[in-house]
């Protein structure tokens, strides 16, 4: 992938650049970011890129 910076001064100007730069991008290199930003931010193993499921049980007490 090609790394290149470049300035935007407007944060529209940025936006319209990103989608630019996407859309010439291949599915299958937009799909191979996509994994690759997964595992940065989830981490390789299968356990830690899963959603975590917690339940709590708590007493709530009666009256006002």
């Amino acid at each position: 992938m090609n790394q290149t910076i470049q300035i935007a001064a407007p944060h529209g100007e940025a936006a319209q650049r990103d989608r630019a730069f996407w859309a010439a991008q291949t599915p299958q290199a937009r799909l191979q970011h996509t994994i690759e930003l997964r595992r940065t931010n989830r981490g390789i193993d299968r356990v830690s890129s899963r959603l975590r499921r917690v339940l709590e049980i708590t007493q709530r007490p009666l009256g006002p």
